[in-house]
C-alpha cells in the first residue's frame, strides 16, 4: 500500500500537491474507504495534508511527535479522498504536545504526540475511535497502516521533491519483523508496500488496536524496512498527558 507516511525522518514536514493519477498506488497500496479505517484523522495544514493520526476518544489523536508543532493545524474525520476536505467538518486543535523526549533525542521510540480537540467529534460508520495496544504486538504478525501519503517517488534520488500524493486514502499489510527493548517497532510490507512522506503519524493496527504510528524509514526513496514508534510502550505518558490537556 502505501508509502503512506514518511520513510524518511518527516522532520521536516513538507506539504504535497496532489496526485494527477488516481490509479497509482501509495506506492503500491490498496485503495480504501474511511468506513474501513473511522478511526483515522487527516491532520491538515492550510488545506495540504500534514500528517495522519488516530482517533482514541472523540476529542484526542495519537500522532507523531514529528507531526506537533504547527499552529495553524486542522483535524478532519471521515475523509476518504481528498476532494471531501471542501465539504467535511475540520476541528479546531485546544493543545497539541510531543513526548518530550523525542525532540530531546531523536529517538524514534519517542515519536509520539498527543493533539486535543476543542470540539468532540460526531461518531458514526466514517468517525470511529480505536482502543490502545497494551502489548507489543507478536513477531512475524501482520498489521496495517493506512494514510495520504506518497503514490509514487518519480526520482528516487529525490523523492522528497519528486512525489505525488494519493488522492485518496489507501491501506497495506505489513509484517512486524522485530521489537526493541524500547519498544520500537521495526516492519517491512510486502509487494513493494510501503509507508512514505505524508503518511507520517497515520496508525499501525494489529488485532483492531493501535500498537503504533508512523515515524520514519530505512532509505529516502521509501524503500527497505519501516520504523513505527510504540503506542503501547507510551501508556503511563499517554494517560498522564491526556489528563492535563
Amino acid at each position: 500500500m502505501i508509502r503512506l507516511i514518511c520513510l524518511v525522518v518527516l522532520i521536516t514536514v513538507t506539504y504535497g500537491y496532489i496526485a494527477d493519477d488516481e490509479e497509482d498506488a501509495v506506492i503500491n497500496g490498496n485503495l480504501a474507504e474511511i468506513e474501513d479505517f473511522p478511526y483515522y484523522a487527516f491532520l491538515s495544514v492550510r488545506g495540504h495534508l500534514l500528517c495522519g493520526g488516530a482517533f482514541v476518544t472523540r476529542d484526542l489523536i495519537v500522532t507523531a511527535a514529528h507531526c506537533i508543532g504547527h499552529p495553524s493545524m486542522k483535524v478532519y474525520p471521515g475523509i476518504t479522498r481528498l476532494k471531501d476536505l471542501k465539504r467535511a467538518k475540520s476541528y479546531a486543535v485546544k493543545s497539541a504536545i510531543a513526548h518530550p523526549k523525542f525532540w530531546k533525542t531523536f529517538d524514534f521510540a519517542y515519536d509520539v504526540g498527543l493533539i486535543k480537540l476543542k470540539k468532540k467529534i460526531k461518531l458514526g460508520n466514517r468517525a470511529k475511535t480505536i482502543r490502545l495496544a497494551t502489548e507489543a504486538p507478536p513477531i512475524g504478525e501482520e498489521g496495517t497502516i493506512a494514510g495520504f501519503g506518497v503514490v509514487k517517488c518519480v526520482d528516487k534520488s529525490n523523492c522528497r521533491e519528486s512525489s505525488r500524493e494519493s488522492k485518496q486514502l489507501r491501506y497495506a499489510d505489513l509484517v512486524f519483523e522485530s521489537v526493541e527493548e524500547d519498544g520500537l517497532l521495526h516492519t517491512r510490507s510486502r509487494d513493494n508496500k510501503n509507508t512514505c512522506y505524508g503518511d507520517s503519524g497515520g496508525p499501525i493496527v494489529y488485532n483492531g488496536t493501535l500498537v503504533g504510528v508512523v515515524s520514519t524509514g530505512e532509505h529516502d526513496d521509501c524503500t527497505g524496512y519501516s520504523v513505527q514508534a510504540p503506542v503501547f510502550a507510551r501508556l503511563d505518558w499517554i494517560q498522564e498527558t491526556a489528563d492535563s490537556m
